[in-house]
């Protein structure tokens, strides 16, 4: 498999989106590239070719090389944009003010149990029940409501519990996916 190549400058690591692999091969094909995709895309090939083309590429790129993997990356896409939808509605805080690390973490364990609870909602008593046979969200839907019913749709008609949600936040709310999210 690729060997995890890290930068030793934050800045830089911030700069490639956490070398999350899905982010780095959007940037590829869009001729954004730098340094780290180059290396990155330079092991995967190199690993591909070690394996005498027996491991699938995508593999050695860290991809999703099912449908499956590719509509459960895009569900945590769009639970991580519905997470931001909630996020920008005001909030009171929580936690320890002077302990960032406690507050973020509250703050992701409170908007996990919020938007479970939102998603609970929409299957329970809101919109799914009316728009499960759609294709898409009707045009006049909240973007909060866009949102739930491409997580919803996504998994199979059920929605997530809090624990889940929080799983999925801690991986991907600060990760750019939005060409995965972007409205249909």
């Amino acid at each position: 498999m690729t060997e995890n190549f890290r930068p030793t400058d934050p800045a830089q690591w911030q700069q490639t989106s956490t070398f999350n692999p899905m982010v780095m091969a959007v940037r590829t094909a869009r001729a954004d590239v730098d340094i780290f995709q180059m290396r990155w895309v330079s092991e995967g090939f190199r690993n591909w070719l070690k394996a005498g083309g027996t491991v699938p590429l995508e593999r050695c790129l860290r991809l999703p090389s099912t449908p499956g993997q590719m509509a459960r990356l895009r569900r945590n896409a769009w639970v991580a944009k519905a997470a931001r939808v909630l996020a920008a509605a005001p909030v009171t805080p929580h936690g320890d003010q002077d302990s960032p690390a406690t507050n973020n973490e509250l703050a992701h364990t409170q908007t996990a149990a919020d938007l479970a609870r939102e998603l609970d909602r929409f299957v329970t008593r809101g919109g799914w029940s009316h728009w499960r046979h759609l294709p898409r969200p009707p045009a006049d839907a909240s973007k909060l409501r866009i949102c739930l019913f491409h997580i919803v749709s996504s998994n199979n008609g059920k929605s997530l519990g809090s624990k889940q949600v929080e799983r999925i936040l801690r991986h991907f709310l600060h990760v750019d996916l939005s060409w995965l999210t972007a409205d249909t």
